[in-house]
């Protein structure tokens, strides 16, 4: 288990990228990271956390294993093999 209430990256509050088909996964676990303050973006699939990675800056990914289309394993790749990839951390 990650303690991301007491992590803190250079002092900033870090940007999650949250990845998950499930909508009722998403809004839980962004309401609980945003009560610690942290910036949280969602995206419902890989697809679209894929771009929103390739597109915006974030500190930690969280993705969802088991979804349609492009799965998790896939989103992991895909973060792995981009230039950003030496700043984030995946979970």
């Amino acid at each position: 288990m990650i303690c991301l209430k007491s992590l803190k990256i250079g002092g900033d509050i870090p940007a999650v990228l949250l990845i998950d088909d499930e909508q009722m996964i998403l809004m839980m676990l962004k309401m609980g990271l945003e009560t610690y303050g942290y910036q949280v973006e969602i995206a419902a699939s890989g697809e679209e956390g894929t771009d929103k990675f390739n597109n915006n800056h974030f500190d930690i990914a969280i993705t969802d294993m088991d979804m349609p289309g492009m799965d998790g394993r896939d989103v992991v790749r895909n973060i792995r093999k981009s230039e950003r990839y030496g700043f984030l951390s995946l979970y």
